[in-house]
């Protein structure tokens, strides 16, 4: 189930992800860039965003961020 909304989660939050990291995790970010990208493992999963982002000063970093749609505690999300 919590698949089901991975992809209606990533395609609405996908022109708003810039001001989430700059206003929810206080990130001053100028440009982002999508990484494509799936992780190879025994049980597949797909990261929700993962993004090259430039900050004001010019330096570069990768930010890995997963959303999670409902609440339950054996979830694994701390494993993503």
């Amino acid at each position: 189930m919590p698949k089901r909304y991975d992809k209606v989660i990533k395609e609405i939050l996908n022109d708003v992800v810039d001001t989430l990291i700059t206003e929810v995790i206080g990130l001053k970010i100028v440009k982002s860039t999508a990484i494509e990208t799936k992780l190879q493992i025994t049980n597949e999963r797909e990261a929700d965003f993962i993004l090259l982002v430039e900050f004001e000063d010019g330096s570069k970093s990768i930010l890995h961020i997963e959303f999670q749609a409902t609440n339950h505690s054996k979830s694994k999300m701390e494993y993503r």
